[in-house]
């Protein structure tokens, strides 16, 4: 995959080193080019993370996500956000209960 899209945005940039060979590492494997194969890898890419001590906020997360919809069709990137979307819905509703 040509990750030079990825090292030209502003907000790669601003990450440390680490975060950034991490990303270099997730983008160059395959990672399918649907929606299932998508959430499938953006769950094994945050447990390898976490097994490296590593964490991304929400808006560093954003650069995992669009590393996995750059080999997918419009379509399948449509439903990759909203699923994304309702994942995220679904998890507001859960910390609301817990309040």
């Amino acid at each position: 995959m040509d990750i030079s899209f990825l090292t030209m945005l502003p907000q790669f940039q601003q990450l440390s080193e680490e975060k950034k060979q991490f990303l270099i590492e997730f983008a160059m494997a395959d990672h399918g080019n649907n929606a299932n194969s998508a959430a499938q890898s953006l769950m094994q890419a945050i447990q390898t993370a976490k097994g490296k001590n590593i964490s991304f906020s929400k808006e560093e997360s954003s650069l995992l996500i669009e590393v996995l919809k750059q080999n997918m069709s419009k379509e399948e990137a449509t439903r990759t956000d909203k699923m994304l979307k309702m994942a995220q819905q679904f998890l507001m509703m859960q910390q609301m209960k817990k309040r």
